[in-house]
């Protein structure tokens, strides 16, 4: 069962060199195969972020829905002539 590193409204994203930063969106969370390796992140996470915590990825998703993302449908707002 696959784990991510969440706090209920942030998941954790590991970018190039093993950079981990915060994102809102949970298909960029970054996934574990274990428990063990998910909590090894997160004790290596920085204070700012010690809110995060490991959890089981089946279980959160079905409590937490994933936030919508703008896909540039919508016009931006404060667009020329505004």
């Amino acid at each position: 069962m696959p784990w991510i590193i969440s706090n209920g409204k942030s998941y954790v994203e590991i970018i190039g060199n093993n950079q981990m930063i915060t994102t809102a969106y949970i298909d960029r969370a970054h996934t574990f195969n274990n428990k063990k390796t998910a909590e090894k992140y997160c004790s290596l996470l920085p204070k700012a972020m010690k809110n995060l915590k490991a959890e089981e990825f089946q279980r959160f998703h079905s409590h937490h829905p994933m936030p919508e993302r703008n896909t540039g449908d919508r016009p931006a707002e404060g667009g020329a002539g505004d």
